[in-house]
């Protein structure tokens, strides 16, 4: 894909009119969707949106994750992240970076080494919902337990998931008020 065009040009070749303002006026955007990204790099002028409280980023599989990872960690009001069906083997983002994220979504993301991705998601102080569905993992690393803020936790049903060791686990935490398994 030719990465060249403008963002503007990225825009209109990609059908994403809902990003014109993002890319027009940053800050006048709190709510942020990425669906079907074609392209390797998210559009400059989205660093501007410093209003940002939810952001979700779908289907992208061509987006290169350490430029969005940039992208994300400059969002200093997010509150929730949706990481829905991407090709990303880490989390794309610091925890340092992201201290207000109260809920995260990661769903369907077959690349993700989980262990790697809890040891940074461990550190979301702020983290009250976590959801992990449709992920290669059978037992939830011992890191969840460095959530202390966490209220609800939604975890995605597979053949291989030791429930026992995730029960062992969820109960020690103190503040969790649901468990969803879907």
């Amino acid at each position: 894909m030719n990465t060249t065009f403008t963002d503007e040009e990225k825009l209109e070749y990609a059908g994403m009119d809902y990003l014109r303002s993002g890319v027009k006026e940053p800050e006048t955007v709190y709510d942020l969707y990425v669906n079907n990204y074609p392209f390797l790099y998210l559009p400059e002028n989205l660093r501007l949106a410093n209003n940002v409280i939810y952001f979700s980023i779908r289907d992208s599989w061509n987006v290169d994750w350490n430029h969005a990872s940039t992208l994300i960690n400059q969002f200093p009001k997010l509150k929730k992240l949706y990481l829905v069906s991407n090709n990303f083997e880490v989390v794309p983002f610091s925890a340092s970076k992201l201290t207000g994220l109260e809920e995260l979504l990661i769903e369907n993301n077959r690349n993700l080494h989980i262990e790697r991705a809890m040891s940074e998601i461990s550190k979301l102080k702020s983290l009250k919902k976590l959801a992990l569905f449709t992920l290669p993992y059978s037992q939830l690393p011992d890191e969840v337990l460095n959530l202390q803020n966490l209220e609800e936790i939604w975890i995605g049903a597979n053949d291989s998931l030791d429930y026992e060791q995730h029960f062992k686990i969820l109960k020690k935490m103190k503040k969790l008020q649901a468990l969803t398994i879907v």
